[in-house]
């Protein structure tokens, strides 16, 4: 794996842009020359704007940093998550058993991620059924793992995302006071922000899908707090959970009116397939938080 500002540096130097080309209008020349040169931090935000001066996306920027391997991992995730989204459950079967095969040959953990993250989906969709002991066997399997490793990195947080549904709630809790100190600081460079950010909605879902969206409300405000004009999807997700919660417990006009405009802004963007799981999951999360 490369480091983020060399490869930023060979970027710029192969796109002959200077340094004061570079950063005007945007930051003074000594910020940019300290991140290249000693590997100082900057804003996510700074990050994005040098990297669209020179054209280049963040997807692209985090492929190049990463080596061959990293590459095929990550393109292996991607086409799995298109079947899922494309409701190719037969193909997406076939990429599980792939993942598991590579996990059996060389015990690299990202592949035994992907399989159970999707096997539990084919489960719960019920294109395949697994037995107790097999969601028994694939759960101590990922408590192991995680509980061996003392300073979770990326990859065991993101496992703990994709798989958060298998913990309980204090554990899930737990980890909520430790993830906002290892990417609370969303000033902070690229992928750590974008990691807490997921794992906020994944929580806010998940506590609503079980009833307690009440022990995460505080959070939730919080959350919306930070977010800012780069985050509008996140922004927009947090009025629906406020709305799930209000309609929930006390203002049930208000929350209405924040869930649907929620639905609503999503479909007149063009995501009405993200729109329509909303919705169904609306009755669901009302339903399961209704207090008497």
């Amino acid at each position: 794996m490369h480091s983020i500002n060399t490869t930023f540096k060979k970027l710029r130097t192969e796109r002959t842009i200077s340094q004061a080309d570079l950063v005007k209008n945007i930051s003074n020349r000594s910020t940019l020359s300290s991140f290249e040169q000693k590997g100082s931090k900057i804003s996510f935000d700074l990050l994005r704007r040098y990297l669209h001066r020179m054209n280049i996306t963040l997807e692209e920027f985090e492929d190049l940093i990463h080596d061959e391997v990293q590459f095929e991992k990550k393109a292996l995730s991607k086409k799995m998550l298109s079947l899922y989204y494309n409701n190719d459950f037969e193909n997406l079967q076939t990429y599980c058993a792939l993942c598991e095969e590579k996990y059996n040959k060389n015990k690299d953990f990202f592949y035994y991620h992907l399989y159970a993250q999707y096997i539990f989906i084919l489960d719960t969709k019920e294109v395949i059924s697994l037995s107790d002991s097999k969601k028994k066997d694939i759960q101590a399997h990922i408590y192991a793992y995680l509980n061996k490793i003392e300073n979770w990195g990326k990859f065991e947080f993101s496992l703990f995302i994709n798989l958060m549904y298998l913990f309980d709630d204090d554990y899930i809790l737990l980890i909520l006071k430790n993830i906002k100190k290892y990417a609370i600081a969303h000033q902070t460079i690229t992928i750590n922000y974008q990691l807490y950010s997921k794992f906020m909605i994944n929580t806010f879902h998940l506590f609503a899908y079980r009833g307690c969206l009440e022990k995460i409300i505080t959070e939730l405000e919080f959350f919306s707090k930070v977010l800012n004009h780069d985050n509008l999807r996140e922004k927009i997700l947090c009025n629906y959970f406020k709305g799930i919660y209000l309609a929930s417990t006390s203002d049930t006009t208000l929350g209405l009116q924040l869930i649907d405009s929620t639905i609503t802004v999503f479909e007149q963007i063009g995501f009405k397939d993200y729109a329509d799981e909303l919705k169904y999951s609306k009755s669901i999360y009302l339903d399961r938080n209704k207090k008497p």
